[in-house]
């Protein structure tokens, strides 16, 4: 390759999604996990970055030790998967919003370590939840509203700790 390509094609880490880019119908196909590997000997590193939740990759991904750090949740969990360790970046759902989810029988719900997940067609109920969990959060406040809403610090922060550690 020539020099001044190569200068700049330089890299130190592949951050790259995994539904519909990394994976496709939940799983990443082998020639992927191939080309993978092929990145790794070369001594660069590898994000995952999903708004999947650990234990449904875990489930997902029996190749997570490939990846250098995940950044899950929306980018509310940074994990490592040589150690096992999980940082929280973001706080926890409110459990006001889980209940009032609950009560409108929105279905699925998968409740994160910092998210709460659902598929679009309860877009209506989601936003009326939020609503509600923010009022009932208010009244026992005494009328100081608060919306909840986790919060890593902008979109970049957490990829840019995942690639940092």
């Amino acid at each position: 390759m020539d020099g001044d390509l190569e200068e700049i094609l330089h890299f130190l880490a592949l951050a790259a999604d995994f539904d519909g880019t990394l994976a496709h119908h939940g799983s990443i196909a082998p020639e992927t996990i191939h080309a993978l590997y092929l990145l790794k000997e070369t001594g660069r590193r590898l994000v995952l970055v999903t708004g999947r939740e650990m234990a449904d990759l875990q489930h997902a991904v029996p190749e997570l030790e490939l990846f250098d750090r995940i950044v899950a949740e929306n980018g509310g969990v940074i994990h490592d998967p040589a150690t096992g360790r999980e940082n929280a970046i973001a706080s926890a759902p409110p459990a006001a919003l889980v209940q009032k989810l609950m009560e409108r029988h929105v279905e699925p719900i998968s409740v994160g370590r910092t998210v709460v997940a659902t598929w679009h067609p309860h877009e209506t109920a989601v936003l009326d939840a939020i609503r509600d969990a923010s009022r009932a959060d208010a009244s026992a406040r005494s009328g100081r509203a608060q919306l909840h809403q986790p919060s890593a610090g902008g979109r970049g922060r957490p990829l840019r700790l995942g690639v940092r550690e």
